[in-house]
């Protein structure tokens, strides 16, 4: 949501010229002022964030060879390997989408190549990496659930928890997160010049109100958090009590081996 707000504020900031001030420059004109480089910006974006996704890829990588072996076969597993996928998918086209737009600011929005690839390719790679974002929360999610069944109810979660569940759970994580996604790759495009530029259903005000900011608020925000927060208190109050009940059995039979030695 927030490379969202940046890439819109960017388009409503940058100034053209005007060619009616202009006689015979091309009707592809381009900013002539830009905002004074952010250096701070500049090394996140173009160091900091490429370096960060590079670790982060190959970590999923390596988790998904894991997590994927016939060995590693069970419910738990086949969630992590379905968020290493969604992480890996949201690390890749983030680095589409952060780079090349910090790029073209240094460039100043002009007609350069940098500039021409980020309008071209981020009206894909935005609603893309949202989606990765998407299935990546409700994942863990699953993953919470998972946990909280196989804690409070570990006979039970033998039948209910099973890697062919996992992945059918994971499927419809995809569909729904593909689903709830999908207006966002008709909130960019490009104009006769190739320039990037919100679309009219990003510019209205009930589809920011609603969708925008209300969607994201409820579906990705206070409904995960709030699933998690209240399973892993549960999960934790388990844990706690079968720790109790364990140094309770155990000092009791220290407390039996002592008499017998009398």
């Amino acid at each position: 949501m927030a490379l969202n707000s940046t890439i819109v504020s960017l388009l409503s900031n940058t100034t053209l010229v005007d060619p009616t001030d202009l006689p015979g420059l091309s009707t592809c004109t381009y900013p002539t002022s830009f905002a004074e480089v952010d250096y701070i910006s500049t090394y996140i974006y173009l160091l900091a964030i490429p370096f960060i996704c590079v670790l982060g890829a190959c970590a999923a990588v390596m988790c998904i060879v894991v997590f994927t072996r016939k060995q590693m076969r069970s419910s738990l597993n086949v969630y992590l390997a379905g968020l290493s996928v969604f992480d890996l998918i949201l690390l890749f086209f983030s680095a589409l989408t952060f780079s090349p737009l910090q790029g073209c600011v240094l460039q100043g929005h002009g007609d350069t190549a940098v500039c021409h690839f980020f309008w071209r390719t981020t009206p894909w790679t935005l609603p893309i990496s949202n989606i990765a974002q998407c299935g990546s929360v409700w994942t863990c999610v699953a993953v919470t659930v998972d946990r909280f069944l196989a804690v409070n109810y570990p006979l039970h979660s033998k039948i209910w928890c099973t890697p062919r569940r996992a992945a059918s759970i994971l499927l419809a994580i995809t569909v729904f997160s593909v689903s709830f996604k999908a207006p966002m790759f008709f909130e960019l495009t490009n104009d006769e010049c190739g320039r990037l530029r919100t679309s009219s259903l990003r510019d209205n005000k009930y589809y920011k109100e609603y969708y925008v900011t209300f969607g994201y608020l409820i579906a990705l925000l206070l409904i995960p958090w709030a699933v998690m927060i209240v399973l892993n208190v549960f999960v934790v109050k388990a844990v706690h009590k079968a720790y109790k009940i364990r140094r309770s059995m155990q000092g009791g039979k220290n407390n039996q081996e002592e008499k017998d030695r009398r």
